[in-house]
């Protein structure tokens, strides 16, 4: 399912180690200030929609890519923290080689034994 959002989306905040799905009222204050310093307009609460998640991460904050040690065919692409879109073609090559049987040069990094 999709939502087709109409308007402007301005935004985001993280919070590392927060797990909740509940906006954080100073973050979304200082969120509604800038955009209005950049419409130069007040926005009303009518306008504003909320929405928070919570974004995977491993302790280091790289994602874990590769095959998984000890279980024999299993491949993860996991935890891409909030760079998901900018490290998503990595992560594909480093699991793509992983089930070729070939090593990338970056699946040490990535490796989801490395913990």
């Amino acid at each position: 399912m999709s939502r087709r959002w109409a308007g402007a989306v301005v935004g985001a905040t993280m919070e590392p180690g927060r797990r909740d799905l509940d906006a954080d009222p100073a973050s979304a204050q200082r969120l509604v200030e800038a955009a209005e310093r950049v419409l130069g307009r007040p926005l009303d609460s009518a306008e504003v929609a909320w929405g928070a998640g919570v974004r995977g991460a491993s302790p280091d904050g790289l994602p874990l890519a590769g095959a998984v040690p000890g279980a024999d065919g299993l491949f993860l692409a996991l935890a891409p923290r909030r760079n998901g879109w900018l490290l998503g073609p990595l992560v594909a090559g480093v699991v793509a080689d992983a089930i070729e049987g070939q090593a990338s040069e970056h699946a040490a990094a990535l490796d989801p034994g490395r913990f």
